[in-house]
């Protein structure tokens, strides 16, 4: 990995040069804008989770805002590093004699080589699980009692009412917790019950019943979707449930997508499911999944 990230730093850099050189050479300022285009294509390429192919994605009024504020950023870092490059020049007196063209090429270079040493897919589920990971120290760290103390009474209700609980009872008390107890205490808390050995069925629909909220599990952060789907080995039942509600959660919460399940991992667990209820549900999961993830 250190020699990807060097790698992907080295390409990055190409990036930068090619305004920074044609400012140098003394292009003109109109130039600014083919800079930017190639930024622009470069922030697409490496970050295409903020980039969605779905036109319905577009619909939402965030999506576009973000997309011109990344376009003015660009357009002012182009304009910065070609002040630069033109000051330079004036101080040093030279101005080489150099077809925008070139440093134009340079910048495009950068995008191509970028891609073939980063994967950006993988580089999401990297960071997904970095920031679980951390999430997991702070909370570890910093423990608050007044946070813990209801979490722990909603582990207790869900415990009283016993293995065979329905999940419409169980999702009652889920959703009242979710109003009283902060997500991050009762993500913790039902994670922890539901992660234990034997834990009870009951359990491990509470969690699955979370995770699976795209508002909880968009609050919470990390993997907790994909934490949930590995919990319900015991309980195959409880598959179906989670892909319906997954799938439902991916409508409002799209940015959920680099929480769920890989597809290799959905593969295999397609694979060793016999239940074809089970089996059928991960299968329509994996198709929406494969139909939101970015270009690899």
């Amino acid at each position: 990995m250190p020699g990807r990230l060097t790698l992907l730093m080295g390409a990055t850099a190409l990036l930068y040069l090619g305004p920074l050189i044609g400012g140098l050479a003394g292009a003109g300022w109109p130039a600014v804008y083919a800079f930017a285009a190639v930024f622009v294509l470069w922030l697409a390429v490496m970050r295409p989770h903020e980039w969605p192919r779905d036109a319905s994605r577009w619909r939402d009024p965030a999506v576009p805002l973000r997309a011109v504020t990344q376009v003015l950023v660009q357009l002012l870092l182009v304009a910065i590093l070609f002040g630069v490059g033109r000051g330079i020049g004036g101080v040093a007196g030279y101005l080489p004699d150099l077809p925008l063209i070139w440093p134009l090429a340079l910048s495009a270079l950068s995008v191509p080589l970028s891609r073939l040493v980063w994967n950006p897919r993988r580089a999401a589920e990297m960071d997904r699980m970095l920031d679980d990971a951390i999430g997991q120290l702070n909370a570890m760290a910093m423990p608050d009692p007044q946070a813990e103390a209801p979490a722990a009474r909603v582990v207790d209700e869900i415990a009283a009412l016993g293995p065979d609980a329905a999940l419409d009872d169980i999702g009652r008390v889920v959703r009242r917790a979710g109003e009283e107890v902060s997500p991050s205490a009762l993500t913790q808390a039902l994670r922890a019950a539901a992660s234990a050995e034997d834990a009870p069925r009951a359990m491990v629909a509470a969690f699955m019943l979370h995770a699976t909220d795209g508002e909880m599990a968009e609050m919470s952060g990390g993997d907790i979707p994909t934490v949930a789907l590995r919990l319900l080995a015991p309980f195959p039942d409880l598959v179906p449930t989670y892909a319906t509600r997954m799938e439902a959660a991916l409508d409002l919460w799209p940015g959920l997508w680099e929480a769920c399940p890989s597809d290799d991992y959905l593969a295999e667990l397609i694979g060793a499911t016999a239940d074809p209820a089970a089996a059928a549900a991960l299968t329509r999961l994996r198709d929406r999944l494969r139909d939101m993830a970015p270009e690899a």
